[in-house]
């Protein structure tokens, strides 16, 4: 840790990822380094977010090697997966828009989605409606529309039901209906969040907002692999809704 005590009056974006590299060497855990460094400013958050870019690229693929292990996490998403995980932990509920509009300056649109998902999850429903007021009042809105459905992607089932209720109670007219379409775009999330929005006993609008987030032409899909799964009642609700508005 010789670098971290020479380094100290330095930016933290100018020598951590060197450090990380040593401690991923070593098989030495980041994830202090990582929380303690998402304690700095946004401004130099979003410096820090583009050096372990540069340190730690994605891996390009050998089209003539062997398959890549499907469960195994790459030092990228050790890292910078990790790293956007501590930011959306720390500056999430108030620096959202400087840290989204922050990276797109420097070039990494691709990484504003690797943020909101992390966000999605680790965030209360109170600050979720605060993030997304804050978002659009910044002319953010597609962004907030995003982290609304991945709350419904990404939490788990129960919490999706109890953020569709607090944000349709506390956040603007079809922000609710925003988390649950979230929900629908895969089956396996549709189904449990479906078996949820019946255990919670709330109106059956949840879940037919849900089969609203059916990608276009994945209904009968989504069917086949509810019925397998033995839930033949929403199976044949998604068979119905593909000729059913909205389309």
């Amino acid at each position: 840790m010789d670098l971290v005590t020479k380094s100290i009056d330095r930016p933290v974006s100018t020598w951590l990822p060197e450090v990380i590299e040593v401690l991923l060497l070593s098989e030495m855990s980041c994830t202090e380094l990582l929380r303690r460094a998402a304690q700095e400013s946004p401004r130099e958050v979003v410096q820090i977010i583009a050096a372990f870019d540069k340190a730690f690229p994605v891996e390009e693929l050998n089209p003539w090697g062997p398959s890549p292990d499907p469960w195994a996490t790459s030092d990228r998403d050790r890292v910078v997966g990790g790293y956007l995980a501590q930011v959306a932990r720390k500056h999430g509920a108030l620096s959202s828009p400087a840290i989204i509009v922050g990276l797109r300056r420097v070039g990494l649109p691709e990484l504003v989605n690797a943020y909101l998902s992390p966000l999605s999850k680790v965030q209360p429903a109170s600050n979720i409606v605060r993030i997304v007021n804050h978002l659009r009042f910044t002319t953010l809105s597609g962004d907030a529309d995003t982290l609304l459905a991945q709350i419904g992607e990404k939490r788990n089932s129960g919490q999706v039901i109890e953020f569709a209720q607090y944000i349709g109670t506390h956040g603007q007219p079809g922000d609710r209906t925003k988390v649950m379409k979230g929900a629908g775009g895969n089956w396996y999330q549709l189904d449990r969040v479906s078996f949820e929005a019946k255990r919670s006993n709330v109106d059956d609008d949840f879940i037919k907002e849900a089969i609203w987030g059916i990608p276009y032409g994945k209904h009968a899909d989504f069917a086949d692999e509810l019925a397998k799964a033995g839930n033949a009642e929403l199976a044949d609700r998604v068979r119905r809704a593909e000729n059913e508005p909205p389309f």
